[in-house]
């Protein structure tokens, strides 16, 4: 069976739902299957991966099936999450007008602050599942980039093979100097 990103990281996440908000524990478990293409020689959790798991615990604590992003109003990075890792999230939920919530969340992991994210985001009607809305490569497979924050990550399957290298934003005929990552 082919479980997505989202799954796997739902699988990982316990959530306790509070007044105004919610706590909850990510447990970053080595398999998640985005690791080898972030980064195979030193594993980082993708952003991307820490707002999908903000959203689940949203979702979870307000009762919803599903949230979709709907802005990111705010993310910061400040230090790794790697595989391992136990990350708190402390998050607060406001409903808005037009039945959206603002989330705001704090993660921290090893007794330091990971990552801060403001977002607002409208529950999906009926239980549907959010798609992505991202460019599909030549073999189907989604690619996380491509699809950024349109859908997040539903339908990422943790067997996929590497996925294709994005094309160079450097113009035609530069190289990027040896060493360098981005």
């Amino acid at each position: 069976m082919i479980t997505g990103v989202r799954e796997q990281l739902t699988s990982m996440l316990q959530t306790q739902p509070h007044d105004g908000g919610f706590t909850a524990t990510l447990a970053v478990d080595a398999s998640l299957s985005i690791f080898p293409d972030h980064f195979a020689s030193g594993p980082i959790l993708p952003g991307v991966c820490m707002i999908q798991a903000v959203l689940i615990a949203a979702a979870n604590a307000s009762g919803v099936k599903e949230f979709r992003l709907s802005s990111l109003k705010t993310a910061k990075m400040t230090a790794p999450v790697r595989p391992g890792d136990v990350v708190s999230i402390d998050g607060t939920l406001a409903s808005l007008a037009e039945g959206k919530t603002m989330i705001r969340a704090k993660l921290t992991c090893r007794d330091q602050r990971c990552a801060e994210f403001s977002m607002t985001a409208l529950p999906l009607p009926g239980g549907e599942r959010a798609g992505v809305r991202g460019e599909t490569s030549t073999d189907g497979r989604r690619s996380l980039a491509r699809s950024a924050l349109g859908g997040l990550l539903q339908s990422i399957p943790s067997d996929t093979a590497r996925l294709p290298p994005e094309p160079s934003p450097l113009p035609s005929g530069e190289r990027e100097p040896e060493g360098a990552q981005s």
